[in-house]
């Protein structure tokens, strides 16, 4: 059996450009990030052990369970001084919305609004999960079911106006 070593150079060749694109994008990357408050947000963020490293400040995950409601809080720590900043955020985006802020230090006047926005997250979660309680638990008073799954709804809408306005502050 006879090895046909002509296209090697082809695929050296290959390899030499793609080597060269990679080089230069990462070039452009690091170079975009001083101007880009994204890029710079993106190439220092980092998992750890307890969460995620956003430049100075570590978001750590505590897992809590409430009375069967499984749900993550997150706590934002200035890691230059070990100081908690925010503690107990209910979304992750209000935490990243937050350190992204903390980073930069733009517009930190807007973090006492998304903290309060996800407070407010935290007690519809709390509330639509009581009421779903009560409708798996609920005899068969159709009255009383509708009432529940009416207000069920309603804090479901309220849910998801404040994720959608958390979500815009990123």
């Amino acid at each position: 059996m006879k090895i046909d070593y002509s296209n090697t150079e082809i695929m050296a060749a290959l390899l030499r450009r793609l080597e060269t694109v990679t080089t230069d994008s990462a070039r452009q990357m690091i170079a975009e990030s001083s101007t880009c408050a994204d890029t710079y947000l993106a190439l220092n963020t980092h998992r750890t052990q307890t969460g995620v490293s956003v430049g100075n400040f570590n978001i750590v995950v505590e897992k809590v369970n409430m009375d069967g409601l499984k749900k993550n809080y997150y706590t934002i720590v200035d890691t230059e001084c070990d100081e908690v900043l925010y503690r107990d955020l209910s979304l992750f985006e209000s935490a990243m919305s937050i350190a992204k802020r903390l980073m930069f230090n733009k517009r930190t006047t807007d973090c006492a609004s998304i903290q309060s926005m996800d407070n407010n997250y935290d007690s519809y979660i709390r509330e639509a999960y009581h009421y779903k309680q009560k409708l798996k638990h609920i005899s068969d008073d159709n009255s009383k079911r509708d009432v529940f799954e009416a207000k069920y709804s309603n804090v479901l809408g309220k849910l998801k106006n404040t994720k959608e306005k958390i979500l815009e502050t990123l």
